[in-house]
């Protein structure tokens, strides 16, 4: 199954450290910049509103005492009373850009103080921002064409609207300045500390990478004899300890296993070479009623195997060959002597008599758990089958029979051409390759006489070594 790909431990710390630290930089920044800006704002609205208190009291004490003289409606000391509250407005401004301006009912500006009366956009910007119900306004934003702040309200006296603003920049410059500077600070802050998390980590690392190191090369090499030094008493060393605990578990079972696999490999060897004593012994009993052929059962055995090894089976089929192929003629021991060994032709009863070895064949040999034997039962009853269906006892057809009746029928007939029986002598080779040749898409497959006939050195050679002296000297010849 393949393994998703994901971040290391070190990286994984990292991406979650580092975020998490410039996070609460910032986060506190922010609160801190909220809160100061909540705290000026706050400063800001208490000096305005003394600011406007002071004013409407130094009106109020003016107006009074024209009223005392029962002198409201005299223009001249109506004016002297609006000299007198500009005055005093110039009194309460403390640095440039702060305005004082006051209008009439009929929004005509009466004084202003910081600010020119004759500049229209102070007329627009206090049509912008009229008096609410409560009978002031809260300024907070472009007013005269620059940002301020400021506080308007009403004098009920003269029926007046007095605004006094101040640029937002007189109370918020410096909290700007700090936000920069804090900001640059954070920055640095982090990149700092990044640096230190990053050496940090990676030191801590370092013990880590060592154990998982020398862990991955046992376990690559299967080497549980090696031990991992634990390099720190701390997890890392307890790691490190509990593999080595886990590695003397997985070495002394392995040499168990290493024991019961060559106790296992030296029973199946010790199984197989019996088996093979067993098949061998097996396929002689048909060569102990008919001596004279007693190694053409060896021989068919490995023509056969050759066959599949040049089909391109595998090396397993091509060995089983080698051993199933002989007990082809099995059945011969339920033949009578009289027929088996008569030296003259066959009469048809007596030939229907050992036509039959391949259903006794077939019969000894079926329902075995023996792979071999079974593929012997199966080559018994189908290697005299022929490929143009005249073949016994079914009359199979071309690829109708099984590929190992076809392959054992080819070279079952190869070598009893080459080999001297009691009713014939034996052939030339090149008599023989000829007649299966001729034989070819007749009696036998022509895919295998063709691959049969690719590999006759390899044919000449096992008839040289293992046929009988007589017929390798007639058949060479």
């Amino acid at each position: 199954m393949d393994k998703k790909h994901v971040l290391g431990l070190s990286a994984r710390l990292l991406l979650f450290i580092i975020p998490v630290i410039a996070g609460s930089f910032l986060v506190s920044g922010f609160l801190t910049g909220l809160f100061v800006d909540r705290g000026i704002k706050k400063a800001m609205n208490r000096l305005m509103v003394y600011k406007a208190e002071d004013l409407m009291r130094h009106t109020s004490s003016q107006w009074n005492l024209l009223l005392e003289n029962n002198l409201q409606d005299d223009s001249a000391y109506r004016e002297s009373l609006r000299r007198s509250i500009r005055s005093y407005s110039i009194t309460m401004l403390r640095e440039d850009g702060e305005w004082i301006l006051a209008v009439d009912e009929e929004m005509n500006i009466v004084f202003s103080v910081g600010a020119s009366d004759a500049d229209e956009l102070l007329r627009e910007s206090i049509l912008d921002n009229p008096l609410l119900e409560s009978g002031d306004v809260w300024i907070d934003g472009s007013f005269g064409g620059e940002e301020r702040i400021g506080y308007g309200f009403f004098l009920p006296t003269l029926g007046w609207t007095v605004y006094i603003t101040d640029l937002r920049r007189s109370f918020f410059g410096d909290l700007s300045y700090i936000r920069l500077y804090y900001t640059i600070m954070v920055l640095f802050t982090a990149i700092v500390s990044s640096l230190f998390i990053i050496f940090y980590v990676r030191r801590s690392m370092r013990p880590l990478r060592t154990v998982i190191s020398d862990m991955h090369g046992i376990v690559q090499n299967r080497n549980f004899e090696n031990r991992v030094i634990p390099v720190q008493n701390d997890e890392v060393g307890e790691l490190a300890r509990e593999f080595n605990l886990m590695s003397d578990y997985l070495d002394r079972a392995m040499a168990r296993l290493k024991n019961i696999a060559h106790s296992e490999a030296e029973a199946r060897i010790e199984i197989r070479n019996r088996e093979r004593e067993t098949l061998d012994v097996l396929s002689r009993v048909s060569g102990h009623k008919d001596p004279e052929t007693a190694r053409h059962t060896s021989r068919v055995g490995m023509y056969a195997s050759l066959i599949s090894e040049l089909r391109g089976d595998s090396l397993e089929e091509s060995d089983l060959m080698r051993w199933a192929v002989p007990l082809h003629d099995i059945g011969k021991v339920g033949i009578p002597d009289a027929i088996l060994l008569k030296t003259g032709a066959l009469n048809a009863k007596e030939r229907s008599v050992m036509e039959f070895h391949v259903n006794i064949g077939y019969e000894v040999l079926k329902g075995s758990a023996s792979p071999v034997l079974r593929a012997g039962a199966d080559i018994a009853i189908s290697h005299h089958e022929r490929w143009d269906g005249s073949g016994y006892p079914d009359g199979l057809k071309g690829k109708d029979i099984p590929v190992r009746g076809r392959i054992t029928g080819l070279v079952d007939v190869f070598d009893a051409l080459t080999t001297t029986r009691p009713y014939k002598k034996a052939w030339t080779f090149e008599q023989a390759i000829e007649f299966i040749q001729g034989k070819s898409s007749i009696e036998f497959d022509p895919e295998l006489v063709e691959l049969f006939i690719g590999g006759l050195d390899r044919v000449r050679a096992i008839l040289d070594e293992y046929g009988d002296d007589d017929t390798v000297e007639s058949a060479l010849t």
